[in-house]
């Protein structure tokens, strides 16, 4: 029940974005935030979905990424998410 839960609100705000974006009210939120920390938190988070379908997902950063940079985290993981859940969805 959770789980079905969580789908639907993460399915529901992606139809609110949609909408957000084609009426060009979104609204980019620019703080600072560690990319590799993210990248490894969305590997984190996808990576039972995977081992279920019997993948392994990785990821890497290249060393000339900086440590920090300005910009809205939340799309970046929204969007690293959608990309990446396809990926082991349609695996």
């Amino acid at each position: 029940l959770s789980t079905s839960a969580e789908s639907l609100a993460k399915l529901l705000h992606d139809v609110l974005d949609l909408a957000k974006i084609e009426a060009g009210k979104l609204d980019i939120v620019p703080r600072p935030y560690e990319p590799r920390e993210l990248v490894a938190d969305v590997i984190d988070q996808l990576a039972p979905a995977a081992g279920a379908k019997g993948l392994e997902v990785a990821a890497s950063t290249a060393a000339d990424v900086p440590r920090t940079l300005v910009g809205d985290a939340g799309r970046l993981r929204q969007v690293l998410i959608n990309l990446v859940g396809n990926a082991i969805k349609f695996t």
